[in-house]
């Protein structure tokens, strides 16, 4: 099982990808923009049989992919860069800033608000709207 890894916490491919959903496709709506992607250079984990069809919260779970999004509230903040890396550091802010969150994280209880929180810890470091 491959995943993210901090301290004693491990979220795994599916999840982050869920998570992502949520954000991508409902909680972040309001405020997010995917200006472009990265596509990963190999694909070790997708949410669809088809291996040509990959969905945009898929790219920053594999190694080198990213989405490269920008605030539309917010005219600072442009060309973010949503990666892997972007992924730990959002988990690690939710389990040092907003732990009932990463409680829903990992019951499996988590929505499009969850989503939008984990979103902008992983840009962000905190949540700005919402």
């Amino acid at each position: 099982m491959s995943g993210i890894s901090i301290n004693w916490l491990t979220i795994d491919d599916e999840t982050l990808s869920d998570i992502l959903t949520c954000a991508l496709e409902g909680g972040s709506n309001y405020w997010y923009w995917i200006e472009d992607v990265v596509e990963p250079k190999k694909w070790t984990f997708s949410t669809h049989e088809n291996k040509e069809v990959h969905y945009y919260q898929d790219y920053p779970i594999n190694e080198g992919g990213a989405l490269i999004i920008s605030d539309q509230l917010d005219g600072e903040n442009k060309n973010m860069c949503l990666d892997r890396g972007g992924l730990l550091r959002g988990l690690e802010v939710l389990s040092t800033k907003y732990r009932q969150h990463l409680a829903s994280l990992l019951s499996g209880d988590f929505d499009a608000e969850t989503g939008d929180v984990f979103l902008q810890c992983c840009l962000f470091e905190e949540i700005l709207y919402g």
